[in-house]
């Protein structure tokens, strides 16, 4: 949960300069095998979709060491302050999606019930969107050697209470997130351009990218 995290320690950096705590703010470093991204193909779609899940990591080891990831199907509840619920942490809330670096996996069918503006069972309230009014559905990854990393995927929903003829015009003009594509990394050491798998350590790297 550590975006939740860095986002608590950004905003309490802002406080007085002679009150702030020490938070760890060193992310960007890279020192051991971790999660550094996962890329979902579509980028966003209803509940219910079969996605491609691309997990990017920091160093691949063989294939018995491929993440396995899990979607978690509890609602967080108004009194936790973070990005996922403390029970995404219990198998008792995990579904599991698959196993390797690349896999294909069904969305759970009730994501925008138990994640959107649907009301979800029990005394759980309906999620607010963020601020471009998505929502999310969590799915865990699980690392040998790593804490679990937490990837939000978005999920299209329609609008909660509202007229039919206003969800439909929302439904015709609304455009789902799309994955930027971008130009290949290049990466230079000391002015010439190196292959990203054969970095060597402590050296200093330009990266590039269009």
């Amino acid at each position: 949960m550590k975006v939740a995290w860095a986002a608590f320690s950004a905003l309490a950096l802002l406080g007085v300069a002679a009150c702030r705590p020490e938070f760890e703010d060193d992310y960007w470093h890279v020192n051991a095998r971790r999660v550094l991204a996962v890329k979902s193909e579509p980028a966003e779609a209803r509940p219910g979709t079969t996605l491609t899940f691309t997990a990017f990591l920091s160093e691949n080891g063989g294939p018995s060491d491929a993440p396995v990831w899990k979607f978690c199907t509890a609602p967080k509840p108004v009194s936790e302050n973070n990005s996922v619920s403390a029970a995404c942490l219990n198998s008792n809330a995990l579904i599991l999606a698959g196993r390797g670096l690349v896999i294909e996996a069904q969305t759970p069918s009730a994501g925008c019930t138990l994640f959107g503006p649907d009301s979800p069972p029990g005394d759980f309230r309906p999620r607010d969107p963020d601020i471009t009014g998505g929502y999310f559905q969590p799915l865990r990854l699980d690392l040998a050697g790593v804490a679990p990393t937490f990837h939000l995927q978005r999920i299209a929903c329609d609008l909660a209470d509202a007229a039919s003829d206003v969800a439909t015009q929302f439904g015709f003009s609304y455009r789902p997130n799309q994955n930027p594509h971008l130009n290949p990394l290049i990466a230079r050491v000391a002015g010439a351009a190196v292959e990203l798998a054969a970095i060597p350590a402590g050296v200093r790297v330009e990266l590039t990218v269009d």
